[in-house]
């Protein structure tokens, strides 16, 4: 073999070697995007928990929170109230809890695609 042909050799070992390195550079970027995607949706449903459970835990805001959110969120608080035998304040308490659970499985499943995983969220969803 001549010098020329190990160069020639050569540049379609360099050639398959660009190409691999492309291929593998596009699957971690697109992974990448999935992992930021995924951080920033966990960061959006903390900051929903995070404002959920300052309802929780600032009585005053909640009562500020009931008086201005309008006759729909009364009502469905007085139907909470009387389903469950419990308080008005005492059922704003149990839908903001739910709501945090519900937030907290939505953002653990919605990054996943299995059908499985999609009926598991929907029932979730469906039985709170």
């Amino acid at each position: 073999m001549t010098i020329q042909d190990w160069g020639a050799i050569g540049e379609v070992v360099g050639a398959f070697a660009v190409v691999a390195t492309l291929l593998y550079l596009a699957v971690q970027i697109r992974h990448a995007r999935v992992a930021a995607t995924d951080e920033s949706r966990h960061n959006r449903v903390a900051g929903v928990r995070d404002t959920a459970t300052l309802l929780i835990q600032d009585a005053q805001l909640r009562h500020a929170f009931v008086k201005t959110a309008g006759p729909g969120w009364e009502a469905m608080l007085k139907a909470v109230s009387d389903s469950c035998d419990v308080s008005i304040d005492e059922a704003c308490l149990l839908i903001w809890w739910n709501s945090n659970y519900v937030w907290t499985h939505w953002a653990q499943f919605r990054s996943l695609t299995t059908a499985e995983d999609t009926r598991e969220l929907e029932n979730i969803v469906a039985v709170w």
